[in-house]
């Protein structure tokens, strides 16, 4: 076949394939962009992403097409060519029903709902392509088939506008700025406020309040309020009323777990579906007690909603009627493969719609699938540099009861007033060490390093404890498993870890080690054994290793029991320092890359009352008065040993390396599955 029969075979069967391509993958989108909450291999997640670009580039080609054939089509052609044109108009909908997207994914990543103006241009010149279509082509219609095919496609024509009206209008309110102004709770209390009918409480009787409800729980009374967790996702602050009503509730629940799971379902599709437009919007219920609070009329956007659910049901019975009206049409005037197409493309559409409008039923069905994969991803510079990868571990569940159990014990023996509550929020260790009694400047010094040396620090002294005694209790695995967690994140997520995360210090820690071993292929156990005696043997070396080797021979001095205990508690509180530091944007994002254990964390906290990131940053002077002894006892000696432990640490620059030497580290994600119910 010649380049001319090649050109000639494309011009004539190059709208039919675009049209067939579209089509497979608005399929393949539907099966799998739910998928992505999941466990995923990350090819596949990287072919999802590409058939979403994809999507939209395969409908504009599409209707370009179109476009030119109808712009150039010539009257003279037979009968039948005459006739195919006109069976073409009736793909121009469908393609705009195309371009409308899949109520599973609006949006892959979160910036692209900042994209929603370039979606609103991109609808508006595809709707007029179709319009100037359907306006050269209508006689076409009249001629070659009954007026009943005519009406069907204009029929299918409304729903596709509607259809792709419906995509940016979803970006939009999922956009960043309009989630701050949905939020008309907290409008509506600030206004009060201004206008001196006080609703809300101060810091100080909110910690008050909160501190006599956990020493005495009781049964939560009030009236009930509708909370919508992705308000917190934009760093706004809590008004305190609200606040306390929502410790109360989940202080005296036990399925916290479960509740969490569901609130970031509805977060992952207020922000990266339409599946809201379909099913009735989801308010997680708090008791709460504010009664001057006027009631409002239904919202916009409510209203919008409902009017939406209605015309997806009228598009729907739509694309049935189009179906039966072809079925039963005349096809002599029409080419068989336009045929063909043609039934692909209405069958396919319709079941998709279909599915999607009813997609609440499958949801109940596997509702009891559990919706976490409870995977935590694991990395460990050791056994990083030995060449051995870790898998993700299933313990998401235990972690995530530690950080509830640290933070009751918190409200009921730490926090007494404003300042031991702050106090308890800047805690990254400390608090252990006070608990245990070790907070000598053996071990105190280590936790008031920055926070990224921290971690690398007790990363190394964790693993180092684990070589020498081994897993002698549960306590040890969690501990290493929080350990390699925020290891994993120093060096794959540094910026959720906290903001200005040195990712070097990982390469320095590996050419320190390089320095040590050498070529030497050794086991884990016998690694440990000789970077204990190199250190030993070269005292003040100025290095990570060293001090990590410092500290974890100050921990091997502890009862075991104690030993791990300690080293639990300290990792608990970096885990929650670095999820209370870490921006709800973030947190957002992570969402759709099947999220982290450290948004989990994150929103346990602000739910069980701990200071947000907001107002971390926006912190008013407090009166100082009598110091309270949790809170004293936390501020852990003078920094002058910190300093010292500090420039022990330093490394000349010629020695940080560079990143490309460290070894790949496994790109798993640790994932929350996040339950089907749609929001």
């Amino acid at each position: 076949m010649g380049l001319s029969s090649a050109i000639e075979w494309w011009e004539e069967w190059q709208l039919r394939i675009l049209a067939l391509s579209s089509m497979g993958i608005q399929v393949f989108l539907f099966f799998s962009a739910m998928m992505r909450k999941r466990a995923i291999p990350s090819w596949f997640r990287s072919i999802v992403w590409l058939a979403y670009l994809g999507s939209d580039a395969t409908v504009i080609y599409a209707m370009a097409s179109l476009f030119n054939r109808h712009k150039n089509q010539d009257y003279t052609n037979s009968f039948k060519v005459q006739g195919s044109y006109s069976l073409e108009v009736f793909w121009a909908p469908i393609l705009l029903i195309h371009l409308g997207g899949q109520d599973v994914i609006t949006a892959y990543n979160i910036e692209d709902n900042e994209l929603w103006r370039r979606q609103v241009l991109t609808t508006v010149s595809q709707i007029t392509v179709s319009v100037y279509v359907f306006y050269k082509s209508w006689w076409l219609d009249i001629i070659h088939s009954d007026l009943r095919m005519m009406q069907a496609a204009m029929q299918m024509f409304v729903f596709g506008v509607l259809k792709c009206i419906e995509k940016p209008w979803a970006l939009r309110s999922a956009s960043i700025n309009m989630l701050v102004s949905s939020n008309s709770l907290i409008t509506k209390i600030e206004k009060s406020n201004e206008e001196g009918d006080r609703i809300d409480i101060s810091l100080e009787s909110y910690v008050e309040e909160a501190r006599k409800f956990v020493l005495n729980p009781s049964d939560v009374d009030g009236n009930r309020c509708h909370f919508k967790p992705y308000m917190l996702f934009v760093d706004l602050s809590l008004p305190y009323s609200l606040r306390l009503s929502i410790l109360k509730t989940l202080w005296i629940r036990d399925d916290v777990h479960l509740l969490l799971q569901e609130e970031l379902a509805h977060t992952f599709h207020r922000l990266y579906t339409k599946l809201r437009t379909l099913v009735p919007d989801h308010h997680v219920v708090w008791s709460t007690d504010w009664k001057n609070i006027p009631k409002s009329p239904r919202s916009i956007r409510s209203v919008l909603e409902s009017i939406s659910r209605i015309l997806r049901i009228l598009g729907l019975f739509f694309l049935f009627e189009a179906s039966g009206i072809f079925l039963l049409s005349h096809k002599e005037v029409y080419k068989s493969n336009d045929i063909k197409v043609t039934y692909v493309l209405l069958c396919c559409t319709t079941m998709i719609e279909f599915l999607s409008l009813f997609g609440w039923v499958y949801t109940n069905i596997f509702r009891n699938n559990p919706p976490w994969s409870y995977k935590v991803s694991q990395c460990r510079l050791i056994g990083n540099y030995v060449g051995s990868s870790i898998k993700p571990c299933d313990s998401s569940g235990s972690i995530i009861v530690l950080v509830l159990q640290h933070v009751k014990s918190g409200w009921k023996d730490y926090i007494t007033n404003v300042a031991s509550y702050r106090m308890f929020n800047d805690n990254r260790g400390q608090w252990s060490l006070q608990r245990n009694n070790c907070d000598n400047e053996d071990l105190a010094w280590n936790v008031r390093a920055p926070f990224d040396e921290s971690v690398l620090l007790w990363h190394l002294a964790t693993d180092l404890c684990l070589l020498s005694e081994g897993y002698t209790n549960e306590g040890a695995t969690r501990s290493i498993e929080i350990s390699n967690y925020m290891m994993y994140l120093l060096l794959n997520n540094p910026d959720m870890l906290m903001a200005g995360t040195k990712r070097s210090l990982f390469t320095t820690a590996i050419h320190e080690l390089k320095g040590i071993i050498g070529d030497e292929t050794l086991e884990d156990i016998d690694l440990a054994h000789k970077i204990i005696a190199k250190m030993e043997s070269s005292e003040g070396c100025p290095s990570f290793i060293h001090n990590a080797c410092v500290l974890s021979k100050a921990l091997l001095c502890l009862d075991n029991t104690k030993m791990w205990e300690v080293i639990e508690g300290v990792w608990v509180e970096m885990l929650c320092f670095s999820a209370s530091r870490c921006r709800g944007y973030l947190h957002a994002k992570s969402l759709g890359n099947g999220g982290e254990l450290l948004t989990f964390v994150w929103l346990l906290l602000l739910q069980m009352g701990m200071e947000p990131l907001a107002e971390k940053l926006q912190r008013a002077e407090i009166p100082k008065r009598g110091g309270n002894g949790a809170a004293s006892a936390a501020s852990l000696s003078s920094d002058k040993s910190l300093a010292l432990q500090r420039k022990k640490t330093e490394v000349p620059s010629g020695d940080e390396g560079n990143i490309a030497d460290v070894p790949s580290t496994s790109n798993d994600s640790i994932v929350i599955d996040i339950g089907d119910n749609a929001s």
